[in-house]
């Protein structure tokens, strides 16, 4: 059985060999805002609107907990 480092090396071989995307760990899901695709699997985010305000961040659980204050002061608005 190889290394964890050796592992970690053949996976970053692999993945530049094929150029599939790849994220985690510990990963809630992805969004790529361009196309408006996202693969969050329960009831965070289910539609992207455009707008003028942006949230960015590392953690996933932070990022939605923003957005749930925001929606629950009415800052922001979910279009359906």
């Amino acid at each position: 059985m190889p290394t964890g480092r050796a592992f970690a090396a053949a996976l970053r071989t692999a993945i530049e060999a094929t150029g599939i995307a790849v994220s985690g760990p510990n990963c809630m899901g992805n969004l790529a805002a361009r196309a408006r695709m996202m693969t969050i699997p329960d009831d965070r985010i289910t539609e992207l609107e455009r707008g003028p305000v942006a949230i960015l961040g590392q953690s996933g659980g932070i990022v939605m907990a923003l957005h749930r204050a925001l929606l629950a002061r009415g800052v922001i608005t979910v279009m359906r």
